[in-house]
C-alpha cells in the first residue's frame, strides 16, 4: 500500500510539474517577446540627437534688394528680413544674405563653405568638388531646392542651413549633410515646389 501511495504521489508530482511547465514556458516566451517588442519600439521612437542648432525666428518680412541687411542672429542667417529668390544652383560667388533667406523661407537648403577656415593643408578646390558632388546627390535623391555657394562670414569651414536651422561641419561630411537636408527640406514657412 505504501508503494501504491508513493506511485500516486510521484504521478501527482509529475502532473504538477507538467502543469507548471505549461504555465511557465508561455509566460517566459511571452515575456521575451514583449521585451523584444518594447526594445524595438523604444529604438524606433526614441529621441535622436538634434541636427544642428535651432534659432529664434527673426521674422520673414520682404524688403527691397538694395536695403542694407540687418544683423542676423546666426551666421549664415536662417531667418529674417529678406529680398528675392536666387535660382537653385551652384554659385562661385557669395549669395547675398537677403536672398539666402528667401530661398530658406521656401523650404530650401543652403550648403556654404569658407575656404579661409579650412585647416592648413586642406585644398579649397577639393572641398568645393566634394560639396558639388554632395549637392548633386542631394538634388537627385532628396529635392532640387538646394544651393551651394561660398560664404566668408562664418566661423567654420562648412555650414548647412534651413529655415531657423544651422549645422556646421569641419569636413565635407556627405552623410551628415544629406541627413540635415533630408530632415529639413521643405520645412520653411512657405511651401513652394
Amino acid at each position: 500500500m505504501a508503494q501504491a501511495s508513493s506511485k500516486k504521489e510521484k504521478r501527482a508530482q509529475q502532473a504538477q510539474e507538467r502543469a507548471r511547465k505549461k504555465i511557465v514556458r508561455p509566460v517566459v516566451v511571452g515575456g521575451l517577446i514583449a521585451a523584444v517588442a518594447i526594445f524595438a519600439a523604444w529604438s524606433y521612437f526614441r529621441p535622436t540627437e538634434p541636427l544642428g542648432e535651432h534659432f529664434t525666428s527673426m521674422g520673414r518680412t520682404h524688403i527691397p534688394q538694395n536695403t542694407p541687411p540687418p544683423r542676423y542672429n546666426s551666421s549664415p542667417p536662417t531667418s529674417g528680413p529678406h529680398a528675392g529668390l536666387v535660382r537653385w544652383d551652384n554659385f562661385g560667388t557669395e549669395i547675398s544674405e537677403l536672398n539666402q533667406i528667401h530661398n530658406l523661407e521656401h523650404g530650401g537648403i543652403l550648403i556654404q563653405y569658407n575656404c579661409a577656415m579650412l585647416p592648413a593643408g586642406k585644398s579649397c578646390a577639393a572641398v568645393e568638388t566634394a560639396l558639388r558632388e554632395i549637392t548633386a546627390k542631394a538634388r537627385r535623391d532628396i529635392n532640387r531646392k538646394i544651393l551651394l555657394a561660398p560664404y566668408s562670414r562664418m566661423p567654420r569651414p562648412i555650414a548647412v542651413t534651413a529655415w531657423r536651422r544651422l549645422q556646421y561641419f569641419d569636413t565635407a561630411d556627405e552623410e551628415g549633410i544629406l541627413r540635415f537636408a533630408d530632415k529639413f527640406i521643405n520645412k520653411g514657412p512657405e511651401f513652394v515646389p
